[in-house]
């Protein structure tokens, strides 16, 4: 749903966990591009529209799936009346290359572990380069 008050919550390098059909209607990149201004560089969600996955990773932002998380953040903050944005303070440690991550609370104690999915090298070097745009740039410099 939509949180008139996400744009005053949300930090730099804030990780967002959305539910299902994240971006559906949002294949414009308008969706992508205002994130990535607000400092968010990943998106977990339960399920996301391929079109807007496809077209924030040529931005250079990423959308992953992981229902499993989604649950289990729901589960341990979501109560009824629950503001629309909520902000746990956890930190997350991602792999992308394992396919991995950990929330830890504030003293460094483990509290949820579990998979992503793998993201294949041109989506990686794509996400790195910080959109397609700038990977084309990248290619086009290294080989004039």
């Amino acid at each position: 749903n939509y949180d008139p008050e996400f744009s005053r919550v949300i930090l730099k390098d804030d990780i967002v966990v959305a539910g299902a059909n994240f971006g559906t209607g949002s294949s414009r990149e308008q969706a992508a591009t205002a994130l990535l201004a607000a400092g968010v560089r990943l998106v977990i969600c339960e399920s996301a529209s391929e079109t807007f996955k496809r077209n924030a990773v040529n931005n250079g932002l990423l959308v992953l799936e992981s229902l499993p998380l989604v649950h289990w953040l729901r589960a341990r903050y979501v109560a009824p009346n629950a503001a629309l944005t909520i902000v746990t303070g956890l930190e997350a440690h991602v792999n992308l290359v394992a396919g991995q991550i950990q929330l830890k609370d504030a003293n460094g104690k483990q509290l949820f572990e579990g998979s992503l999915p793998r993201i294949g090298k041109a989506a990686q070097e794509i996400i790195v380069a910080g959109g397609l745009e700038n990977w084309v740039r990248q290619r086009m410099s290294a080989v004039a």
